[in-house]
């Protein structure tokens, strides 16, 4: 989950306290051995604190364990107020500590956040891989259709905005974020008035409210394009743009206006330029297996891409 991020952006804004309590108090173990998950409920067995939690594995989650109120108000440990996080343009206060996770006979201090809204409904919290001592990372799908090919990729790590890669594909600075927790794939507006510029993108549809982290919405708008681009190895004719996030001052496709017709705009100051592309559920339940390597950081998808729009 970023915190964002994107996630989404979803980015955390630690302050000076926040930043102290994600000293680790001991050296965490070099990454060894493998995790295998189901991509349709990812979910560990874990110890917080000495609490037993549920944690859901998402490649989406920043740096720190993410934690539903009413799990984190069972730890004890101290929380910190400082810790912001930004979905789209809906800013959440949260709360970080420092606790010791357990997982079998591992144990590694890690910071933990809250941000006074569930962020999974299915378990205590979210954790990403980077937090995790697994050497490799896997979510399966037992039912996903017969792979057409791999795509890897390296990866990044932000303390703030968690993994994402640029796609070598891709020209320009788009980034690519994935998650299992969003149900539709997105760009945000900056991402999409590149994808807009480069593949003759224009806006097909009204704005509708999507998914977004902590139960959230943001607007989005379909964005059609007369050649396809290829993200993360999948083929878009369309992809939703949240119109509304990280834009900076990248111009979206304009639809002209009859002279009769009265127009009503917003004005808003311009969020930063926050170009990514989130690959999500709707994509990804065509994957039969996603892996995370820690080292070096590399992301593979064995997917049926071929058809898929």
């Amino acid at each position: 989950m970023r915190a964002q991020s994107s996630p989404p952006r979803q980015r955390a804004y630690s302050l000076a306290v926040a930043a102290l309590l994600l000293i680790a108090a001991h050296r965490p173990p070099k990454p060894q051995g493998d995790l295998r998950v189901d991509a349709a409920a990812p979910i560990i067995e874990a110890r917080l604190a000495g609490v037993p939690v549920r944690l859901r594995v998402d490649p989406s989650q920043w740096g720190a364990i993410e934690l539903n109120p009413e799990a984190a108000r069972r730890l004890p440990v101290t929380f910190e107020d400082g810790n912001a996080a930004m979905v789209g343009r809906t800013l959440l206060t949260g709360r970080a500590a420092h606790a010791m996770l357990e997982i079998g006979r591992l144990k590694l201090p890690v910071a933990v956040s809250e941000h006074g809204r569930p962020v999974t409904r299915d378990a205590d919290g979210v954790i990403g891989p980077e937090m995790l001592p697994f050497a490799t990372v896997s979510w399966q799908r037992a039912d996903a259709p017969p792979p057409t090919a791999r795509y890897s990729f390296a990866l990044d790590f932000d303390q703030d905005t968690g993994l994402g890669a640029i796609d070598p594909g891709v020209p320009g600075e788009l980034r690519i974020h994935v998650s299992f927790i969003l149900p539709t794939s997105y760009a945000t507006a900056a991402a999409g008035a590149q994808l807009a510029r480069d593949h003759g993108g224009r806006f097909d549809a009204p704005a509708a409210p999507i998914a977004a982290p902590f139960g959230l919405t943001r607007p989005a708008r379909p964005l059609a394009f007369a050649d396809a681009p290829t993200l993360a190895g999948f083929r878009f004719d369309r992809l939703l743009v949240r119109i509304a996030d990280f834009r900076g001052r990248h111009a979206l496709p304009t639809e002209a206006a009859a002279p009769d017709d009265i127009v009503v705009a917003k004005r808003e100051a311009p969020q930063q330029a926050e170009p990514w592309v989130t690959i999500a559920a709707d994509r990804l339940i065509r994957c039969v297996e996603v892996t995370y390597r820690a080292v070096p950081r590399t992301l593979t998808l064995a997917c049926a891409f071929d058809g898929v729009q």
